[in-house]
This record gives C-alpha cells, sequence and structure tokens, in this order.
C-alpha cells in the first residue's frame, strides 16, 4: 500500500471515530436512559448475536468467493462486512456500494464477480427463507413439512456443485 492510500485511511478512520464520539456525545442522556431499561445480559446478547451473524456472512462470502476463484482472509470478510452493515443504515445502501469498493481495491475482485456474490447470496438466503416459512407452516398444520424437506433438498442440490467448484 502506497502512503496515500495509507494516509487516506487514516483520515477516513479519525473520521468515522469523530463522527461516532460526535452522535455519542449528542445522544449521551437516551443512551444512558437506554441502558438503566436494559440489563447487562441482554447487551451481551444482543452483541454476540450481531458478531454471530458477522462471522456467518463471513463464511458464507469466503465460500462464494472460493467458488468464483478468489482468495480473501477471514479477517478481512468480518472487517468488510461490519462495514457494510454500519453503512447499510445510511441511505442509498452505502454499505454495499463501500464493500464493493474494498474488495475491488484491497482484494482485486472485479465488480462483476461482486455483483454475482451478490445475486447468489440473495438467492441463498431466498431459499433458505423459504424452507424455514414453510417449515413453520408445516409445524402449524401437520401437512407442510414435507415440502419444508423438498425446499431444503432442493437448496442441497443447488449449493452441492457450488461446494465442489470451491473444494478443488
Amino acid at each position: 500500500m502506497n502512503e496515500r492510500k495509507a494516509g487516506l485511511r487514516v483520515v477516513g478512520y479519525g473520521l468515522a471515530l469523530l463522527l461516532i464520539a460526535a452522535a455519542a456525545w449528542h445522544w449521551r442522556q437516551d443512551f444512558m436512559g437506554a441502558l438503566d431499561r436494559v440489563g447487562a445480559s441482554e447487551v451481551l446478547l444482543l452483541a454476540g448475536l450481531v458478531l454471530g451473524q458477522w462471522v456467518v456472512r463471513a463464511v458464507r462470502d469466503s465460500f462464494l468467493l472460493r467458488v468464483q476463484g478468489h482468495r480473501v482472509p477471514f479477517v478481512s470478510l468480518m472487517h468488510i462486512n461490519g462495514v457494510q452493515t454500519g453503512l447499510n443504515y445510511l441511505p442509498l445502501k452505502a454499505g454495499t456500494v463501500s464493500s464493493a469498493w474494498m474488495f475491488k481495491d484491497r482484494h482485486r475482485v472485479p465488480l462483476v464477480d461482486f455483483g454475482v456474490q451478490i445475486f447468489l447470496q440473495s438467492f441463498l438466503t431466498l431459499l433458505v427463507s423459504f424452507s424455514g416459512i414453510v417449515l413453520w407452516a408445516g409445524v402449524s398444520d401437520g401437512g407442510g413439512l414435507r415440502w419444508a424437506g423438498v425446499l431444503f433438498g432442493l437448496a442441497l442440490v443447488w449449493l452441492m456443485p457450488w461446494w465442489l467448484l470451491a473444494r478443488g
């Protein structure tokens, strides 16, 4: 990395920390009031769920990127997912745009491959969601369990070629 990029990164992180500190100072009374209403166990549970979600997303992204022939370090995927999650609260899905830039700039993943990854993520999420909905409906009325199995089987059949490609 050249000195200019390193300097820009330091400035970017400094600005981000400054904005976070300003927001924390501005809403400190609301934050402290919220902390009084919830216990430490709830805060730790929420933090654990967020961290767990980042780990699952990093594993999924690692798998999908390997299928496309890219090797991105797991720690870097965790960082990119954290940035994406934080920035997606801004308008226009700024987190997705920043992720595309980070993959292209830091790991030389072409934008087309990033787009394919987003499509595969969405398709996989859709399959898992439909399986869950059908499973829930099957448990509630007793007749849809076989359809949940069919959808789960379709998800596995769809994933098998990708898994074989990623291995080899």
